[in-house]
Parts: structure tokens; sequence; C-alpha cells
């Protein structure tokens, strides 16, 4: 760049996201804020277990989120039963679930602009021989993409309300309003 040209900020990697600010911003949230809900969720089963700080890092050892889940569901679970927590961990745990699956499809897609859309696609997906068939590309709509990143907020208030209940036992605060999971993904047409 020559000190004529002016620099307005960098350039997205991939230029299908800068077609689409608005939905490269959504998938950002989710893909950035899952490792809050992560951690917040070990932060709970150290708090359920009495040693927050120990167990928050020694579930950091453990590299796949989904094992990690499990891990932390296992170790708690009796605790929650105890403490008549469990249909509200268990929907806290369905949650992290869908969230853990909607990030990761996202980010684990390679991206593109065609037909008027931004789409994706699992790297599994693509068909890198010329004999290997049609790659299916999933097209994103800001409205589900919006309702996808509401369903993780409302996942973080799940895991706050845990938090203050093991926190401060016999303290009443209101659970947050459920809501139905949006769809993981959806086609578009090819």
């Amino acid at each position: 760049m020559s000190s004529a040209e002016s620099y307005n900020g960098p350039e997205m990697i991939n230029p299908a996201h800068e077609a689409y600010p608005e939905e490269a911003r959504l998938i950002g949230l989710m893909v950035i804020g899952y490792s809050e809900l992560d951690i917040s969720l070990c932060l709970v089963g150290g708090l359920a277990l009495g040693h927050k700080w120990a167990v928050l890092d020694a579930l950091h050892t453990i590299k796949d989120e989904g094992t990690r889940l499990d891990v932390v569901g296992r170790l708690v679970r009796h605790i929650m039963v105890e403490k008549t927590l469990e249909p509200k961990f268990g929907e806290t745990i369905g949650a992290m679930r869908y969230c853990k699956t909607v990030r990761n499809q996202y980010a684990h897609a390679q991206w593109a602009n065609f037909d008027g859309m931004l789409r994706f696609t699992s790297t599994r997906d693509i068909h890198w021989r010329p004999d290997g068939g049609p790659t299916e590309w999933k097209a994103v709509d800001p409205v589900i993409l919006r309702a996808q990143e509401a369903y993780f907020e409302y996942t973080r208030k799940c895991l706050l309300w845990l938090t203050f209940a093991l926190e401060h036992p016999g303290k009443a605060i209101r659970w947050p309003e459920h809501m139905e999971q949006p769809p993981k993904q959806w086609i578009g047409a090819v």
C-alpha cells in the first residue's frame, strides 16, 4: 500500500463475510461466545463440588467440549439432585449441547457468497476430487441467526441462575423464561 492510499481498517479473511456483515457479526458472537458458556459451566461444576477454582482448572485440561460437558454432568448431577437443582441443571446441559453444535457447525465451516446469499458447508462435506459429487451448501438467514444467538443468551442466563443458586442457597431468583431451540442448520437452495 502506498502512502497515497488510505487504509479503512482490516479486510475480512473471507470476502463472503464482508458482503454480509450482520450475519458475520452474529456468527462471530456465537463462535467466540461459546467459550464463555463453557467456562461458566465449569464454574458451576466447581461451585457444586465446593472447589471452584480447582475444578475449573482441572476441567479445562479436557480439550474436547463434548467430553467436558459429560464430565461436568457426571461429577455434579448427584449434588444437583440433593439440592433440587437437577431439572434446571439438566435443561442447562441440554442448552449447552445445542450451543456447542451450533458453534461447531459455524466454526468448522467453509463460507461462500453465491446466488445472493451467504452460504456455508462443513469441511467434511466438500468433495475435493472432481468425481466426488456436488457439495451441499446451506444458506444462512439473519432471522435464524438472531434466534440462535438469543438462545446462546438464554443459555448464559441459565448458567448465571445456577451460579447464583449455588452461591446463595435459599435466596430466590427467577429462572429465565424457557426458549425453544431454533434450527441448528437449514438447507438453502443449491
